[in-house]
């Protein structure tokens, strides 16, 4: 009787180890890698809240993400946070004694400072610069309507701002904190036996695969 009591119980216990392990296995939570680019480090971390984040890194730049994710079929759908309007905030906007036109941009790492680009618009003329090794870019004077801002290495985001007043000539801008957030609307992979496959938030292309780490 002991020894049977004992199989039974032996049998239940691996049956309860093989459907955990089942369902460890089915379930979308855990780490997807991106696999297959050269240099670049990206992916994803589903946890099992239905948050995730999302990290790419290439060299020196570092960008995130986060928001919430759900499975519709054998799909991965993922959403943030709406996107804000702007990644800029406009500190400064008056009109100073120089016939020319400045922007220039507020950042506590220096080593960024050359990488702002800046379009001006107004009566169809159109100027675009990149700020110097002070965060500095200079523009010929003309009539404003608008200014557009972007960071080089966020070149999917671009602020632009309505200048109220035509006559103002110098702009002082700080980036946001979300400068570098990546944010996703309706992104979707596609499950695979490895992980995940589809498009990627940065890049145009929908061949990418990501492996899912055991």
């Amino acid at each position: 009787m002991i020894l049977a009591k004992a199989c039974a119980f032996g049998f239940s216990f691996l049956f309860f180890c093989l459907t955990m392990k089942a369902q460890s296995k089915n379930s979308p939570v855990g780490e997807y890698y991106l696999r297959g680019v050269m240099e670049t480090a990206s992916g994803f971390t589903l946890d099992s809240d239905s948050s995730f984040q999302f990290f790419f890194s290439y060299g020196a730049l570092d960008r995130y993400g986060k928001g919430h994710w759900r499975v519709q079929n054998d799909t991965l759908v993922l959403d943030s946070e709406a996107k804000p309007l702007y990644d800029f905030k406009l500190l400064v906007a008056n009109k100073i004694a120089d016939d020319k036109i400045t922007v220039q941009i507020k950042e506590s790492d220096a080593s960024l400072f050359r990488y702002f680009h800046c379009r001006l618009f107004g009566n169809g003329k159109m100027q675009e610069g990149i700020t110097n090794e002070k965060g500095i870019v200079v523009f010929r004077s003309q009539m404003l309507d608008s200014l557009e801002l972007a960071f080089e290495f966020c070149p999917e985001k671009k602020s632009v701002f309505v200048i109220k007043k035509t006559l103002h000539n110098h702009f002082v801008f700080a980036p946001e904190p979300w400068l570098t957030e990546v944010f996703f609307q309706n992104f979707r992979l596609h499950f695979t036996p490895e992980g995940l496959e589809g498009g990627h938030p940065l890049s145009n292309k929908s061949s990418f695969r990501y492996e899912k780490q055991q």
